[in-house]
């Protein structure tokens, strides 16, 4: 199955609903990079991306190689926040990959409460 997904923006973020399988880093770019570039365009920095229709397969090493690919095109550099819904089932696995990211400089944050990540995406 291919990842589908739909990208709303919603006030001063981008909701970005996402149906299928993720396997690989490049399953994400699929729908990130068009997301990503319209958000810069727009000047919008805060993302809430749902993943609670995914099957979720990507492991440490391919989330790892996720960081590295947005580390090299400067994504930090944006400032962007970035709230993520998931299954509780996968919650841990995302809490893992946080490390990565925040020592790379992304403020990404994982929830299995849309409400939570709503809240956490808005404050400041």
């Amino acid at each position: 199955m291919t990842v589908e997904f739909t990208t709303k923006r919603i006030d001063n973020y981008y909701l970005i609903d996402v149906v299928g399988r993720i396997e690989t880093h490049k399953d994400i770019l699929v729908y990130w990079t068009p997301a990503r570039e319209e958000a810069i365009r727009r000047g919008v920095k805060r993302f809430l991306i749902n993943y609670e229709k995914v099957d979720f397969r990507l492991d440490y090493y391919e989330m790892v190689q996720l960081s590295n690919h947005a580390e090299k095109i400067k994504f930090q550099a944006y400032g962007c926040k970035i709230a993520i819904v998931v299954l509780p089932a996968d919650l841990k696995k995302h809490k893992e990959y946080q490390t990565p990211a925040l020592n790379r400089g992304f403020n990404f944050h994982s929830f299995t409460s849309e409400l939570e990540a709503l809240s956490w995406l808005l404050d400041g």
